[in-house]
């Protein structure tokens, strides 16, 4: 995750594309991303 974080930092108006499978898990990316400091 920090990984794709650092990209989507680094390239202008980026957006990653995730499936919702499973759908439990949405929440962890987001709050992952967020600690990473990437708005979703």
């Amino acid at each position: 995750m920090r990984c794709w974080c650092n990209i989507l930092k680094r390239v202008p108006n980026s957006v990653l594309w995730l499936l919702r499978f499973p759908a439990a898990g949405e929440e962890n990316i987001i709050q992952a991303a967020k600690s990473y400091g990437i708005d979703s």
